[in-house]
């Protein structure tokens, strides 16, 4: 059922030849989006498909979770690339400029029609939408409240 969910999102986008690309951090979300992808690729062999996984060098444990990634791409046949980006630990705060480096890296490394997917769960969304709000709070100089 999942992947039927999956395909039929994937379906109207990719109606012609083009790159697919899953920016894969190795989360739980991003793994399930790398096997959906390989059945998705063994139905649609058409496309072309790279997996993408930015080392932002933020965890000492960075190295092993670029070698790990890149292991499990190996292991369901995809391309992998694993792209390392530098931090200058200046101005904005380091969660925003991690972001902003990841996205400018996918850019730059994809196709100009590239159709990249990215894996983020209902929790990272509410953790998104919540430290977004506690920003909005702390800027207005409104009342904060503890989570």
């Amino acid at each position: 059922m999942l992947f039927s969910q999956f395909e039929t999102a994937l379906d109207p986008l990719a109606t012609s030849p083009r790159q697919i690309v899953l920016a894969f951090s190795g989360g739980v979300d991003s793994r399930v989006l790398l096997d959906l992808l390989s059945t998705y690729r063994d139905i649609h062999p058409q496309h072309r498909y790279l997996v993408i996984h930015i080392h932002h060098g933020l965890s000492t444990n960075a190295n092993h979770w670029l070698k790990r990634c890149e292991e499990w791409a190996t292991e369901t046949d995809f391309a992998f690339r694993g792209i390392k980006v530098t931090l200058d630990g200046q101005g904005e705060s380091l969660e925003k400029q991690a972001r902003d480096a990841r996205y400018q890296a996918i850019l730059d490394a994809v196709e100009q029609d590239a159709l990249v997917l990215t894996g983020q769960h209902a929790d990272d969304q509410a953790e998104t939408f919540l430290l977004a709000l506690s920003v909005a709070v702390v800027r207005q100089g409104l009342p904060q409240c503890q989570w």
